[in-house]
């Protein structure tokens, strides 16, 4: 930053040498470090016929070379696409790769302003409360905080979020995700007194209501009988004939019927969300 340069320029004028600041910020290196990158340089993998080169370090490798989160630094690529789905902060990449990195994941990093393909990458993978989930074993180094990222940063993560509602629908439907793992009114309490409990609650619960009121948001819109969409969606089909409208007995039924398989759905997961408190 401008700061930053004019600190330096007072430490020069005032005699400090710059040469030594340099080889010591940048030029030495811990035996840890130096051991971490000897790995990474011993394990380098290629493909697309030895165009592209990569090197995975895993958190299982740290803990057995005693390698520090600082000294992988200087071998973490930028990603720019898990699986064909493109990320654009740290937030999303952590996201598709617990979404998706349970499986081999096709992943695209960023190397010089080109992007390369590097085929089917194994993340390290669990099972939490029954659904198999990616885990994301690097770090990311943070981007400058500037106005224009931190806009940009609050539009993608928006976006984001409004995906996961698209992707845990999907995973309802696929099977993936169970009974267990939806919650209702008695489920989100719980999660927001266990998020109240953790440090810096204060903005962790405004970003929990921010997600909750998104969900609900997208959940209304959908064509499902009884919530908004659905109504809209009886509107679409009424302008596509001409302004015709439908009958107004069968669109009550339908909704009706929803509003019920709605309700018997919320208290099903809240009986669901009582036995889990006890």
């Amino acid at each position: 930053t401008p700061v930053t340069h004019k600190i330096a320029a007072n430490l020069i004028e005032k005699g400090a040498s710059h040469a030594e600041i340099c080889r010591n910020l940048f030029e030495c290196k811990t035996k840890t470090a130096l051991a971490a990158e000897a790995f990474a340089m011993a394990n380098v993998s290629y493909c697309c016929g030895g165009k592209i080169s990569y090197v995975k370090i895993t958190g299982a490798d740290k803990q057995a070379h005693g390698f520090e989160d600082e000294d992988t630094y200087d071998v973490i690529n930028v990603i720019r696409r898990v699986d064909g789905v493109k990320v654009h902060t740290g937030y999303d990449l952590s996201y598709e790769i617990m979404f998706n990195g349970y499986k081999p994941v096709d992943v695209v990093v960023e190397r010089d302003g080109r992007e390369y393909l590097i085929p089917q990458v194994v993340f390290p993978s669990g099972v939490e409360d029954g659904i198999e989930l990616g885990s994301m074993d690097f770090y990311v180094l943070a981007g400058e905080s500037t106005l224009g990222n931190v806009l940009k940063t609050t539009w993608y993560r928006s976006l984001s979020s409004i995906k996961m509602v698209f992707d845990s629908i999907g995973g309802i439907i696929s099977g993936r995700f169970t009974l267990a793992s939806m919650s209702g009114p008695i489920g989100v309490s719980s999660a927001v007194a266990d998020v109240a409990s953790q440090p810096m609650a204060f903005w962790n619960i405004l970003y929990l209501f921010a997600l909750i009121a998104m969900n609900l948001g997208v959940m209304n819109m959908l064509p499902i009988p009884a919530l908004d969409g659905g109504r809209v969606f009886f509107r679409i089909i009424e302008i596509l004939r001409f302004g015709k409208p439908g009958n107004p007995r069968f669109e009550a039924t339908v909704h009706g019927v929803g509003m019920t398989l709605l309700l018997m759905a919320t208290v099903l997961i809240a009986f669901k969300d009582m036995f889990q408190l006890f």
